[in-house]
């Protein structure tokens, strides 16, 4: 253990993979919730990593708005709580 990576310690084999568009969300298929096909356009379009919920990085207005959103403090705004507030 020298700190340093020598050819022989790094892998033979690779994986690459391309695709047209943009990459699919990294969640596995059936475990977002059906809930999204209720919440809003905004909604889909600011879950870019499509886990079926808006975190603060993912959300694109100001603070007091996802607070204001995010009505159980868990610092998730969900389909639901976006559902109410466009219903309001």
């Amino acid at each position: 253990n020298n700190a340093q990576v020598t050819w022989e310690e790094l892998p033979n084999e690779y994986s690459v993979a391309w695709s047209l568009g943009p990459p699919a969300p990294l969640v596995a298929s059936g475990t977002v919730s059906a809930d999204v096909e209720e919440a809003p356009r905004w909604f889909a379009k600011m879950d870019r990593n499509g886990d079926g919920d808006i975190s603060p990085r993912e959300f694109l207005g100001r603070s007091a708005d996802f607070e204001r959103l995010d009505v159980n403090g868990d610092r998730l705004i969900s389909p639901a709580e976006a559902a109410a507030a466009a219903a309001d």
